[in-house]
C-alpha cells in the first residue's frame, strides 16, 4: 500500500467525534494538534485482523468494509452517526478493514486519546524533585510522544528522575559532528536545529542524539541552540537501558526471510557510496542523515527492515523510525553477510548534486548568521533609543519575531545620519552577497532544468523506437507459436514412433523365444524319427527274415504275429511322417517370421541414429518446454540491431 498523504485535521471535524466531544476545551485542542486527515484509495487497508497497532481510525467521507476471515461483515459509509465513532477498536484487531472507494480517514495515536481521556496521567510517575517552572509541557509530551509512550513505566520514571537540566543561549554548540556524545537530549524549551540545516528543528519534547551515543562513528550533524532555552541531559548509559534496548528490535541473515514473507519492506539507510556494487533489490533507499527530513514518505502501515553501515547505523535509523511512530526491524549484521538473492550488484545509486547541495548550505548558513546578527542589533537597541536608529530598529524586531525562511533583508527607512553608514555598507555587502547567491542557485536550476528536459527528450526517443519495433516483435511472436506448434506436432509423432519401437521390441523378444523353443522340438521330433526309421528298416529286415522261416515253415500263428507286427509298424512310421511334415511346416514359418525381425532390428537401427541427431525426441521435447516457460518479456527484450 503506499503511503496516504497526511494534513492536520480542522477542529470543525474532530468536534463531531465521540469522545472527543466530550473532552475539554485545552484537552480537546491537544489531541486536535496530534491528530491526521488522510485519503485512503480504493482496495488499501487501515489495519489487519490480529494485529496490534496504535491508532485509533475514523471514517470522514468514503466507504469502508470491516472483514472478519475475508468475509464481509459490516459495511459503514461516511458522514452517517455511525461514522462518528471510531472504527473497531478492539485490540487485537478483530476485523480487518479495506477501504471499498475513495475515502478520507481520520487517524489519532491512541495513547495520546486515552492520556487526554484520563485512562493514563502524568501523576503516575514519581518525578516530583524535576517539577520546576514548566515542566509539564516538555513531559506531557514526552509521555504522549510515539517512542516513549511504549516504554514501560518502570523505565519512564527511571528516565524522567535521571535527567540534568541545562540551560542553553542561542548559537552554542550542543553536539559536533564526529562527536562521541556523553548524553541523550530532550528539548524542554527553545528551538535546537542542525547547522548545516536551519529547518531541521527540535521543539519542546523532542529528543536527539542517539547517532552520537551508538554509532563508532559519533554524531552525524553538528546541532546547535536556534533558540535560547533548556535541555535535559540522560546519560548514554541511562538511554542505553531504559530507551534504546527496549525500542529496537533485531533481525538477522537467517530471520530477515520471515520478516520479508511478513511483508516487510527493505530501508537502505548508507550512503550512497556505500551502496555501490550492493544495492538492495526493492528497497527504499534513504540516508541517515536525511531520514528526518524524508520521513513524510514512508508509509505508516508498513514494517521495514533497516540495514546501515555497521549494525549500530541499522539500529539508530530503527530507533528513529519506532520514535516517529513506524514499525522497524534492524538489520543486526554487516550487509555483506545479505544472502546474494537479495543483492542488486548492477543497481547504480543516484548521485547528489554536490554544487546545488554546496549553495543550499551556504545559503542556510547566511541565512542563520543574519539571524545572529538581528539578535546583537536588539541587544543594542536600548543604547541607540534616542537616535535616529530607534524607530529603524523597530522593523528589525519584527523581523527576529518570525523565522528568515529565504536570506532577504528587507530595506530600512533610517535618518541620514553619519551613524548610519555602517550599518549601510554591512546591509549593501549582504545584498551583494545574496545576490550572487541567489544568481549561482538560479545557474544551477538552469542546468537542471536542461539535464531533465534531455532527459526527457531520450525518454521520447527511447518509446518511439520501441514503438517502431512492435510490428517486429508482433511478427516473431506469430513465428514462434507457429514454431512452437510444429515442434510440439513433432514431439507427438516422436513419441508415437517410441511406443511403436517398443511394442515391436516386444513381440519381437516373444517370437525369437518362440522360434527356440520350435527348433529345440524340430530337433526332438528328427531324433524320434531316425530312430523310427532304424526300427522300421529293423522290422523289414525282420520281416524278411520271417518270409524266409515262413516259407520253411507252416507254423501259420508265427506268420500271423509278424503280419501284425509289419502292419503297426508301417502306421506307426505314416504318423510320424505327418508329424515331420507339421513339424517341417512350422520351422518354415518360423524361418520367415525369423527374416521378418531382421528387418525390424534394422528399423531399431535406424531409430537409434535418429535419437543421436540434432532433432532427437528429446532435444524437441526440450526446445518445447523452453518456449512454454517463456513470457513477453523475453521478447519486448530483445535486441533488435
Amino acid at each position: 500500500m503506499s503511503a496516504a498523504r497526511s494534513e492536520m485535521v480542522d477542529n470543525a471535524i474532530l468536534s463531531n467525534l465521540s469522545p472527543l466531544n466530550e473532552m475539554s476545551t485545552e484537552h480537546f485542542n491537544e489531541v486536535a494538534t496530534r491528530a491526521k486527515i488522510k485519503q485512503f484509495k480504493k482496495g488499501e487497508y487501515l489495519f489487519r485482523e490480529g494485529h496490534n497497532d496504535r491508532h485509533t481510525f475514523y471514517l470522514i467521507k468514503g466507504r469502508v468494509a470491516l472483514l472478519s476471515k475475508a468475509n464481509v461483515v459490516k459495511t459503514i459509509d461516511g458522514a452517517t452517526e455511525e461514522a462518528n465513532s471510531p472504527l473497531a477498536t478492539d485490540l487485537p484487531r478483530k476485523f480487518t478493514a479495506r477501504v471499498q472507494s475513495t475515502s478520507t480517514i481520520v487517524m489519532i495515536d491512541t495513547t495520546v486519546l486515552d492520556f487526554h481521556l484520563g485512562k493514563t496521567t502524568v501523576d503516575t510517575y514519581e518525578v516530583n524533585d524535576i517539577h520546576t517552572g514548566n515542566d509539564g509541557d516538555w513531559m506531557t509530551r514526552i509521555l504522549q510522544s510515539e517512542a516513549f509512550s511504549k516504554l514501560p513505566p518502570i523505565n519512564l520514571q527511571k528516565m524522567l528522575s535521571g535527567v540534568t537540566e541545562v540551560a542553553y543561549e542561542t548559537g552554542d554548540i550542543i553536539i559536533e559532528k564526529g562527536q562521541q556524545a556523553e548524553y541523550y537530549y530532550i528539548v524542554k524549551s527553545g528551538v535546537c536545529c542542525e547547522s548545516d540545516n536551519l529547518t531541521q528543528e527540535w521543539h519542546c519534547g523532542d529528543a536527539f542524539g542517539a547517532s552520537g551515543l551508538v554509532c563508532n562513528e559519533g554524531q552525524l550533524d553538528k546541532v546547535i541552540m536556534k533558540g535560547s532555552g533548556e535541555l535535559m541531559l540522560l546519560p548514554k548509559a541511562d538511554f542505553l537501558e531504559l530507551c534504546y534496548e527496549p525500542l529496537v528490535k533485531y533481525t538477522d541473515a537467517i530471520g530477515v526471510q520471515e520478516q520479508l514473507d511478513n511483508s516487510c519492506k527493505w530501508l537502505d539507510v548508507r550512503s550512497a557510496g556505500a551502496r555501490v556494487g550492493s544495492c538492495i533489490r526493492d528497497s527504499i533507499d534513504i540516508p541517515l542523515s536525511e531520514l528526518k527530513a524524508k520521513l513524510d514518505s514512508l508509509n505508516n502501515f508498513q514494517a521495514y527492515i533497516v540495514v546501515g553501515e555497521t549494525p549500530e547505523q541499522s539500529g539508530v535509523g530503527a530507533f528513529f523510525l519506532m520514535q516517529h511512530g513506524l514499525n522497524a526491524f534492524s538489520y543486526n549484521d554487516h550487509p555483506s553477510s545479505l544472502d546474494t538473492s537479495y543483492i542488486d550488484p548492477h543497481a547504480t545509486p543516484p548521485v547528489e548534486s554536490a554544487s546545488e547541495k554546496n549553495i543550499t548550505l551556504e545559503l542556510e548558513s547566511e541565512k542563520l548568521r543574519l539571524q545572529e546578527e538581528v539578535a546583537a542589533l536588539k541587544a543594542t537597541k536600548l543604547s541607540l533609543s534616542e537616535s535616529n536608529l530607534g524607530n529603524s530598529l523597530s522593523l528589525v524586531d519584527e523581523d527576529a519575531g518570525n523565522s528568515i525562511d529565504t536570506p532577504t533583508i528587507e530595506a530600512i527607512s533610517v535618518a541620514p545620519a553619519e551613524d548610519n553608514s555602517q550599518l549601510l555598507a554591512e546591509k549593501s555587502a549582504l545584498e551583494d552577497k545574496i545576490g550572487s547567491l541567489r544568481q549561482q542557485l538560479t545557474s544551477e536550476t538552469e542546468k537542471r532544468k536542461l539535464a531533465e528536459n534531455n532527459y526527457t527528450g531520450f525518454l521520447k526517443k527511447v518509446k518511439r523506437y520501441k514503438l517502431g519495433n512492435d510490428a517486429l516483435v508482433k511478427k516473431l511472436k506469430t513465428q514462434l507459436i507457429e514454431g512452437k506448434n510444429k515442434l510440439t506436432k513433432l514431439v507427438s509423432q516422436s513419441a508415437s514412433v517410441d511406443t511403436n519401437i517398443s511394442k515391436v521390441r516386444t513381440e519381437l523378444d516373444e517370437k525369437s523365444s518362440q522360434l527356440l523353443n520350435t527348433e529345440e522340438t524340430l530337433q526332438e521330433k528328427i531324433g524320434r524319427i531316425n530312430e523310427l526309421e532304424a526300427s522300421l528298416t529293423q522290422a523289414r529286415n525282420d520281416l524278411d527274415n520271417v518270409g524266409q522261416e515262413f516259407e520253411a515253415s507252416d507254423d501259420n500263428e508265427k506268420v500271423n504275429i509278424l503280419q501284425e507286427k509289419l502292419k503297426t509298424s508301417s502306421e506307426e512310421k505314416r504318423e510320424l511322417e505327418g508329424q515331420l511334415k507339421s513339424i517341417t511346416e512350422d520351422y518354415e514359418a518360423l524361418q520367415n517370421e525369423r527374416a521378418e525381425a531382421a528387418l525390424w532390428d534394422e528399423m531399431e537401427d535406424l531409430h537409434s541414429a535418429l535419437d543421436d541427431s540434432s532433432t532427437s525426441s528429446n532435444d524437441l521435447s526440450d526446445l518445447s518446454d523452453m518456449l512454454d516457460g517463456g513470457s513477453d518479456d523475453d521478447l519486448n527484450n530483445l535486441d533488435f540491431d
